[in-house]
């Protein structure tokens, strides 16, 4: 049941950093926005559900490796840290 939580956290948030890079270049705001929200859905939550502490180390490692690769998206790298 966690694996899937994080399973689907993360898509979410990948999601959500793909449309944020895509959008810089293509200006495709209808997809962005509807990323945007799923991202949102995922950090409020991780922000609000308990019982999910034991996800939190693995959480914390896809955040700090999604920063280092992608240093580059700002956008992106602001919603790993609200994630971590």
């Amino acid at each position: 049941e966690l694996r899937l939580y994080f399973t689907r956290i993360t898509l979410a948030i990948e999601a959500g950093g793909a449309a944020a890079s895509e959008q810089q270049h293509q200006g495709n705001m209808k997809v962005y926005a509807q990323n945007w929200k799923q991202v949102q859905m995922a950090l409020t939550s991780v922000r609000n559900d308990v019982g999910i502490q034991e996800l939190v180390p693995f959480l914390v490692r896809f955040a700090s490796s999604q920063i280092y690769e992608n240093l580059d998206h700002a956008r992106y790298c602001r919603m790993l840290v609200q994630l971590g």
